[in-house]
């Protein structure tokens, strides 16, 4: 199930302060802009669990993530929303998705091709 279709009290269950910065940010439309307000990178750096990422920034992970979950308060679907409604937030959510999939494949593994940091074969 896609994760921004959860209650925002099922959302807090699912992410936590050692869940990986790309996962937070793939499952929480928002939480790209609190983390590059922060300057924590989640899209090549986003291997590295809230956490750490945060406590190296001088951050307390903990108020990263209730921050990042205040936003889905906002993107949640009222209770018994229509089934246009609930349609178009599947549809938007799919589609944030795809992005952030072509990202991923664009970033780590077209262009690291081109990387002159990394062994070529």
């Amino acid at each position: 199930m896609n994760a921004r279709l959860l209650t925002a009290e099922a959302r807090a269950k699912v992410l936590g302060v050692d869940q990986t910065i790309g996962e937070i940010a793939a499952q929480c439309p928002g939480a790209t802009a609190v983390f590059g307000r922060l300057e924590l990178d989640f899209c090549c750096g986003g291997q590295v669990s809230l956490k750490p990422a945060a406590s190296g920034q001088g951050l307390d992970a903990s108020a990263v993530l209730a921050e990042v979950l205040a936003l889905q308060q906002g993107n949640s679907l009222p209770e018994g929303a229509c089934n246009t409604g609930r349609a178009l937030s599947a549809g938007v959510a799919q589609f944030h998705d795809d992005v952030i999939n072509h990202i991923h494949l664009e970033n780590n593994v077209l262009f690291s091709q081109f990387d002159d940091t990394q062994a070529h074969i």
